[in-house]
């Protein structure tokens, strides 16, 4: 799923690997972890919360940043579909605090640029068939695609895809 429905499950998720593939680092990441996890399941109300009440959204994103780059740096076999997994629960959490730390037009460039890339990222790994469902304007093949409001032009996530799968 895209990052702005990243909840508390993905949180977990992270949290258990660590604990079970490096425990020593598991105090580490709660420091990051815990105060970025959401306080609720209402992915909805948690962005309001976030991108319009918090003023100063710099710490969240270190920290999310952090959690990231510990999971990331973690040794794993090549191949290793669980660290997989958690690296990208970590690279959605990472994502989600970057992109509402944006100004709203910034935002909708960066949302598209991380849809695209997350349904790649599914799609290497499940090798599988893949369908990216979402509003019109975010799966049309347009590379310059202008809205109103706010006002901004961004290349959408379906002309990403279309970059790389071509027209299949």
């Amino acid at each position: 799923s895209e990052y702005f429905s990243t909840r508390r499950l993905s949180y977990d998720a992270v949290a258990e690997y660590v604990a079970r593939r490096a425990p020593h680092r598991l105090a580490e990441l709660h420091r990051s972890l815990d105060p970025i996890r959401p306080t609720t399941d209402d992915m909805g109300a948690y962005v309001r919360w976030y991108w319009q009440e918090v003023k100063d959204k710099a710490p969240y994103v270190a920290k999310a940043r952090a959690v990231y780059s510990l999971v990331r740096d973690l040794p794993h076999r090549p191949n290793d579909r669980d660290y997989a997994i958690t690296e990208h629960h970590a690279r959605q959490i990472r994502s989600f605090y970057t992109a509402f730390s944006l100004p709203e037009d910034q935002n909708l460039v960066y949302r598209d640029a991380r849809a695209a890339e997350s349904v790649r990222w599914w799609h290497g790994f499940t090798r599988n068939k893949v369908i990216y469902w979402a509003a019109s304007a975010h799966t049309a093949n347009a590379p310059h695609l202008q809205v109103s409001e706010p006002p901004v032009a961004f290349r959408s996530a379906g002309s990403y895809l279309r970059a790389w799968y071509g027209d299949r």
